[in-house]
């Protein structure tokens, strides 16, 4: 083998074992780390130029400026501002597992029961979900799990008032599920002035008072069908 073709040969191994381990460096847990960090950085930018310059100053690049990254970080991360929410949302929830709170609920006792320790969940991290209340509002914003959930209420208060009309659950599920969601919460703590005990426990005593409504007048439209 001439020497020429022997160093074409060396230096074609040395620039695979580069790419292995490029690749093993672009994988290690390390980077993944660093990729989860940066990320936190970002979603906790956007709660802070929010809460901090208001829904106005609210752009990726505001936020890349807070968060101490380039743009060009921020965009790989994240490309509008709808996904910078999104990200905002998903930190929430990660945020509140610690607390047992149904994603999901299935009866109307999944519903009275998740009230009240879910409020006091969104205390614990009160400004994430302050900027996230905003921000949500300002830019007609939901998330699919928000919806998942409304579409939850209807089906059960559905299954536990099957004599009221589609119109009067619609109703009622819109009303229970806008008290016992973090819009609620942010209009009794930072606009009626409670502190987040005290709000779960007013929503938590409205929910039951409109379920004690529901089931009276679940029982009279029985009568009513059985003619008595």
């Amino acid at each position: 083998m001439t020497p020429n073709r022997l160093s074409v040969i060396n230096r074609d191994t040395e620039l695979e074992a580069m790419k292995l381990s490029d690749t093993r460096e672009y994988n290690s847990p390390a980077r993944a780390q660093a990729k989860a960090e940066t990320r936190e950085r970002i979603v906790d930018a956007v709660v802070r130029v929010v809460l901090d310059d208001g829904i106005h100053a609210f752009t990726v690049q505001n936020v890349a400026e807070k968060a101490g990254v380039s743009h060009r970080t921020v965009y790989r991360h994240f490309k509008t501002r709808e996904e910078l929410l999104g990200a905002l949302a998903a930190s929430l929830d990660v945020k509140v597992e610690e607390y047992p709170l149904p994603s999901v609920p299935v009866t109307i006792d999944d519903i009275i029961d998740v009230v009240g320790p879910s409020f006091e969940a969104m205390g614990e991290v009160e400004e994430h979900f302050r900027a996230y209340v905003i921000a949500s509002i300002a830019m007609q914003w939901q998330d699919e799990s928000r919806q998942r959930r409304t579409q939850a209420f209807n089906r059960a208060l559905r299954s536990a008032f099957p004599h009221l009309s589609n119109g009067e659950v619609r109703e009622a599920a819109a009303v229970i599920r806008s008290l016992a969601g973090s819009r609620s919460w942010y209009q009794l703590t930072f606009e009626g002035g409670l502190d987040s005990k005290a709000a779960a426990s007013a929503a938590d005593w409205a929910v039951r008072a409109l379920f004690k409504d529901l089931r009276r007048r679940d029982r009279v439209r029985a009568k009513e069908a059985n003619g008595s």
